[in-house]
């Protein structure tokens, strides 16, 4: 069998309901490797959250917030970023939505007032080995930032009239965090989705659709199985993306990642 392109969603496809690693998504991943074969993180999350996974697990390369930051090995292939006016605008908007949020840029979270009243020391927020850097924000100097992408939490407003203010100027996915509440999302830079991301690395690697399997969760994981040839579906999934998927395998803590690979 040929090697393939192998990318995989990070929350509730990789993790567990605990944002933990199954061991035996480990042993997949390597023994995959071993094979010749290329995985590549595929995530809404952005570069200072998706980092803590690389701490713990190698990969080839990352399409990351959704497809609005890429990166093969320690080489950046693509970035997009929303103007300082986009923020601007967007911040507003939410901020009159009463919105909790926080602005990811590639090495900072930078969270509302709001959120920050509900945060319990905002310095940082520690993982086992990292420190992600939380700020609240700061609008005059948010022309140094470099903003990938926007998270709000949201349990009050209809998803769908969110859709209709931003889609038209923005990219809007759901969570798929489900304690973000159900109506939460991601707002990314025009033009991005991880389809495009995932051509991205396709085209820097010169291989084609056909070397490729996609392997996610959510609704956000749509444009993901539109770039892959194979996709793969965890049980657990939104039932939109199971009737898209080519397979279903078991959740993560059922060692989801490691039956798909088998």
């Amino acid at each position: 069998m040929k090697n393939k392109i192998i990318f995989i969603d990070i929350d509730g496809t990789l993790t567990d309901d605990f944002g933990q690693i199954p061991e035996s998504a480990f042993q997949a991943i390597s023994a995959a490797q071993k094979r010749g074969h290329e995985v590549f993180l595929c995530t809404g999350r952005a570069r200072p959250e998706y980092q803590l996974v690389l701490d713990d697990l190698i990969v080839s390369g990352v399409v990351g917030a959704g497809g609005s930051f890429i990166q093969l090995a320690d080489k950046i292939l693509s970035e997009r970023y929303f103007s300082v006016e986009d923020i601007l605008h967007l911040t507003n908007y939410l901020e009159k939505k009463q919105l909790h949020f926080y602005l990811a840029s590639n090495q900072t979270i930078l969270i509302n007032e709001e959120l920050r009243k509900k945060i319990d020391g905002i310095e940082a927020l520690v993982s086992k080995k990292r420190k992600i850097c939380i700020k609240p924000i700061d609008y005059t100097s948010l022309i140094t930032e470099k903003i990938s992408k926007i998270n709000f939490f949201n349990k009050k407003i209809p998803f769908d009239t969110l859709l209709t203010d931003l889609a038209q100027d923005y990219t809007i996915s759901p969570s798929t965090i489900q304690a973000f509440g159900k109506n939460s999302g991601e707002i990314m830079p025009p033009r991005t989705s991880k389809q495009i991301g995932i051509e991205c690395v396709l085209q820097h690697l010169n291989r084609s659709k056909e070397d490729t399997i996609g392997i996610g969760n959510g609704s956000n994981d749509v444009p993901m199985f539109a770039g892959v040839h194979t996709k793969i579906a965890v049980s657990s999934a939104d039932e939109e993306l199971i009737k898209l998927a080519d397979h279903v395998t078991a959740a993560p803590q059922d060692h989801g990642i490691y039956k798909a690979f088998e």
